[in-house]
Order: C-alpha cells, then structure tokens, then sequence
C-alpha cells in the first residue's frame, strides 16, 4: 500500500496536467495520523523517504491506484527511495504528454508525473502503462539524488549528452538513467526495453547508478 504513517493517503487534488479521465471513479481519501514516516535529508532540500511511505496528490481511480502503487513497491523493493510527496495524473487522451507515453516536472512543488499510456486490468497495456510510470518516477528519484539544482550527471556510466531541447530522447542522459532504472525495477523475465543495449550492460548501469542489483526475475543471460 502507498501509505503515509500508516495510513493509505490519497489527495483530492487534481493535476495541473491532465487529471482523472472523464467518468472515473476518485479513490476516496484517508487523514493521516500525526506520526509521519521516518525520512532522510539530502544535501539540497528534497526529503526522501520509503516509496511505499510517500504522499500521492492527484484524484485518479482505483485501476490508475493500482498501477501507481505497483511502481512504488517495486522502488521500495530496490530501496530507492523517492521525496515525500508526488503529484500523479493520468491522462489518456495524450495530450498532456505530447505524444509520449509520460511526462516528468520535477521542479514542481511537488514533483508531478502524467501518464498517458492506456491500460487495461492485465496484458500488453498494462505493461506499457506499468513501464511509464516505472520511468517518470525514475526521473523523479534520478533529480532528487542531487542538491535540486540540476540532474545528477552520470555521463560517466550511461553515456549521452547533457539535456537539452536540442539533444535526441536516446542521447539526453536523463533519459538514459530512466530506462535503466526502470528496466532493473520491472517484474518480467524477458523485459521490454528502449535501448539497443544487451541486457548484462544495463544490469551493470543499474548497479553503477543505484548500489543494488536489478529486482528478480533476471535472465541468466543479464547477469555479469
């Protein structure tokens, strides 16, 4: 369960981008005792806790819940820890994506993912869905690794160029760090993936970048 303190605490709030689709049904909302769980200051001003500890602000339904908190686990299963409070919309008309599965803000207060992959109860569409937000929340935990002011440069293990408006999606390193991340955290033996790269190279990028190894089931063929 996303939990705050013990409590599953879902905000009212709707995103700035996107917000529940049209008919859906809103996850009702829990208070949250006093007792707010035990987190970890960074160098900078984001305070990290356990991913299955952290607030999500955002009205979506109990099918978009589910997904989101299937994420969580997966990062609490890895120990990466994520800030305190995300901002988490769906959206499937696309738009608020601009033609791409999610969208990461980072630099909002709180930080703010969209998803805008359909999805269905299992399937091919649900992966695709589960994979977006593996990858937005791996953006989410990749900026706040630094002091906020920027992303962490891990050039030095990914490759790629710094970002810009002016560098390829494949060359951005954020993005290289984000299809890293979210390949270790997936729960599929053969994982879908968008790089070129063989799967033991990403296996070693993923431990270079987080000091774990990629969540079980791995092929033998990934393993170094």
């Amino acid at each position: 369960m996303i939990r705050f303190g013990g409590a599953l605490v879902l905000g009212a709030t709707l995103s700035a981008c996107g917000g529940a689709p049209q008919g859906s049904v809103p996850v009702p909302t829990v208070e949250a005792p006093p007792t707010a769980p035990a987190t970890t200051k960074c160098p900078g001003s984001t305070v990290l806790v356990d991913a299955t500890d952290l607030v999500i602000i955002g009205e979506i339904t109990e099918a978009q819940h589910s997904i989101v908190e299937w994420a969580l686990t997966r990062f609490d299963e890895a120990d990466l820890r994520l800030p305190s409070e995300i901002r988490v919309s769906f959206d499937l008309t696309g738009d608020t994506c601009a033609g791409w599965p999610g969208l990461c803000l980072p630099d909002n207060s709180p930080p703010q993912i969209a998803i805008c992959e359909p999805y269905g109860e299992s399937g091919e569409q649900l992966l695709r869905a589960q994979i977006a937000t593996l990858h937005e929340l791996a953006h989410v935990w990749h900026r706040a690794q630094g002091d906020g002011s920027d992303w962490p440069d891990h050039r030095d293990i990914v490759g790629g160029e710094l970002n810009g408006d002016d560098v390829r999606w494949q060359e951005q390193m954020k993005e290289r760090v984000a299809v890293v991340v979210s390949w270790g955290l997936l729960d599929q033996l053969r994982r879908p993936v968008r790089s070129d790269l063989p799967c033991v190279s990403l296996y070693q990028q993923f431990v270079a970048l987080t000091g774990h190894v990629p969540l079980e089931p791995i092929h033998d063929v990934c393993r170094p």
